[in-house]
């Protein structure tokens, strides 16, 4: 039985990629060092900003990591909605399952703030809980940011349905004994899902519907 579902945010509910990809190269420039492909950015999303900054750093240049971050995140807290929205039909599938009295919670990797000022306006009347990185709360892939979740959703795991794009999601659903449904419109594609063995592999958002109803009828 189906009774939550916990959603990724970049890459699964969001198409952040254009805003952190002109962020990251913004700052490359700042220090000279060379600008990155969009799909090289997208290649290293997944476990947070500072991992994404470490890759996009030349390795002799891997020094100024810190420094680049306390410039990207300025930056990026100024212009992280400029081209970030819904992917398509996302808002449809959060309303319907929003009417069928679904429980649902966003984690991410993005800093918590960040979490709730993208998310607030644009899912704030599906759901409530949307957690990010603080200081005391560990990134994904540690499953600690979906226990807090599931706590607060009142749900047990094995009720609960995790959604996300990424080796990261997956890994994080194993690391929390949790069943996943991987999404091929983020940013790394289908192949790698297949890979990383999912539960459930959906092209479009909508077909989650058909999932939680098939599991719930079992």
């Amino acid at each position: 039985m189906i009774q939550a579902v916990i959603f990724d945010l970049d890459g699964t509910l969001l198409n952040t990629l254009q805003d952190l990809y002109l962020c990251t190269n913004q700052v490359l420039k700042y220090y000279h060092c060379p600008e990155k492909s969009m799909d090289e950015v997208r290649s290293y999303l997944g476990n947070g900003i500072k991992a994404l900054l470490e890759k996009a750093l030349p390795e002799q240049q891997k020094h100024l990591l810190d420094a680049v971050y306390d410039q990207f995140l300025p930056l990026y807290e100024k212009h992280k909605a400029d081209h970030t929205k819904p992917y398509p039909h996302i808002l449809s599938l959060l309303n319907t399952l929003k009417q069928k009295k679904m429980k649902m919670a966003i984690v991410s990797n993005k800093i918590d703030s960040a979490v709730k000022e993208l998310c607030i306006p644009l899912f704030g009347e599906y759901l409530s809980v949307m957690l990010g990185e603080t200081p005391t709360r560990l990134k994904k892939p540690n499953p600690d940011m979906v226990y807090e979740a599931l706590k607060q959703l009142q749900v047990d795991k094995d009720q609960a349905l995790f959604v996300g794009d990424s080796e990261t999601d997956v890994l994080t659903a194993k690391n929390a004994n949790m069943r996943v449904c991987g999404v091929s419109w983020g940013f790394r594609g289908k192949d790698v899902l297949k890979q990383m063995n999912v539960d459930f592999l959906i092209d479009e958002p909508m077909e989650l519907l058909n999932i939680i109803e098939k599991e719930n009828q079992k």
